[in-house]
């Protein structure tokens, strides 16, 4: 939030963060006017007008807080509706930066789901894997490059060639492998590959779209501040995730060098044995 200039009772400027200093002037005041009733029912005239010229004086400077306190909260509504706005932004950026995590997990997604529906009835799954490819399956052969790529593909073949695509290639094994996760709900994991890291992130992109949709609805204050909370902790979720991935792929790196160096030093060796 931006900073709010107020001058306090001895006309010294603030930028202030929160109210709340707004709130302890009031209450420092309204303690001096409570000082003052006493004198205000003097019998002597003299103290009733000086305890009524000293309560004047702060009912006009309380005049001024209550002024002050309509001023911050129209601030902190813009300010709310402002981040909201950029929030909605935010999350565009981030559908359209994972377009092809959302393919790669939407096809692996729709296969299992085929393979767990016809889990019972072999015969309806062969017909259904001989039937034509899915739209989505169509969509990644388009946007990839190979050889020997189908053209008019069933199901099976388009599904095939495509998990022999890196791009598209993932375990159907989700745990007992190399790479050690701590998924957000604080589950240990042993990943062969990162399909669950980026299924997590399209389960938190579905998440964030539905919010955008409300952060750009007409909303009272209270539940806008309440979704701006939430996006921003699924945000924050997001990135642990992308630093997952990040380690992800500096591991099997160095995994890949050290498999490349250990088969080097095997064949030298033999070399010399021979």
């Amino acid at each position: 939030m931006s900073a709010f200039r107020w001058s306090d009772r001895h006309g010294v400027d603030h930028d202030l963060a929160h109210y709340q200093p707004i709130i302890d002037e009031v209450s420092a005041i309204e303690a001096e006017v409570d000082a003052q009733l006493t004198g205000l029912e003097s019998a002597d005239r003299a103290v009733r007008d000086q305890a009524r010229a000293a309560i004047d004086k702060r009912r006009h400077r309380l005049v001024q807080l209550h002024a002050d306190i309509l001023r911050w909260n129209n601030h902190a509504e813009a300010e709310m509706r402002s981040a909201a706005t950029a929030l909605a932004g935010q999350i565009d950026t981030l559908s359209a930066a994972l377009k092809d995590m959302r393919l790669l997990v939407g096809l692996h997604d729709e296969h299992a789901r085929l393979l767990h529906d016809s889990r019972d009835a072999p015969d309806q799954r062969q017909a259904t894997l001989a039937g034509p490819a899915t739209p989505r399956q169509m969509l990644a052969l388009a946007l990839t490059h190979g050889t020997m790529k189908p053209q008019t593909p069933t199901r099976a073949e388009a599904w095939a060639w495509l998990i022999s695509q890196p791009r598209f290639h993932r375990s159907p094994v989700s745990d007992g492998g190399w790479f050690a996760w701590v998924d957000p709900a604080g589950h240990s994991h042993r990943l062969h590959d990162p399909l669950p890291i980026e299924r997590m992130g399209i389960t938190l992109l579905v998440q964030l779209e539905t919010l955008r949709d409300e952060l750009r609805a007409e909303q009272p204050l209270d539940t806008l501040f309440l979704q701006v909370e939430r996006g921003l902790a699924l945000f924050d979720m997001v990135n642990v995730l992308k630093a997952d991935l990040e380690r992800f792929d500096r591991e099997a790196e160095a995994r890949d060098l050290a498999a490349c160096k250990a088969y080097a030093a095997d064949w030298r060796s033999r070399r010399t044995m021979s």
